[in-house]
């Protein structure tokens, strides 16, 4: 993964309705995200192998009369062995306690029911978005470069302790 921000990265839509994917393109382009959609989980398996994003946004349910979300959660599954840093959010107008429970088991980060929320969408985004970029980020303790010296081992061998943790 390179070292784009995920906030300037685009956010990939997945969902096998039009008039859904439309509106969530509106949606996140109103707030100033750029996205790219995908139809189906073969279609958006193809992008991720191809193209680097910010944050998956996934439908669970695909094929006519499915609501058992299984669907998604390949999705979800198969698109995080490609980046484990990748935000997922699943999103289903058929959510259940049990549903949610597995996708966040399988490897989503949050989840949202349609229809959805404005103002709750657009926080799980930017959300995620920042707890992607931290995620890659290196920590201020990796970054830290300093000269200090453990002390010295006591009398009975134990290990020395380094002076700036506790």
């Amino acid at each position: 993964m390179s070292a784009t921000p995920a906030s300037s990265l685009p956010i990939l839509v997945v969902d096998d309705d039009a008039a859904v994917r439309s509106a969530l393109r509106m949606f996140i382009k109103s707030e100033g995200w750029s996205c790219e959609l995908a139809d189906s989980p073969e279609q958006a398996l193809a992008v991720l192998a191809t193209a680097e994003f910010g944050l998956l946004l996934a439908d669970l349910n695909y094929a006519r009369d499915t609501t058992s979300g299984q669907e998604g959660l390949d999705l979800i599954a198969r698109a995080r062995a490609l980046d484990a840093h990748l935000p997922i959010v699943a999103m289903t107008a058929w959510g259940s306690v049990p549903l949610v429970v597995q996708a966040l088991q399988g490897g989503a980060n949050d989840f949202i029911e349609k229809p959805w929320d404005n103002t709750r969408l657009a926080g799980i985004i930017r959300s995620q978005l920042a707890l992607g970029r931290a995620s890659v980020a290196p920590s201020a303790s990796r970054r830290r470069t300093h000269s200090c010296k453990p002390a010295a081992a006591s009398a009975r061998g134990s290990a020395a302790r380094h002076p700036c943790r506790p």
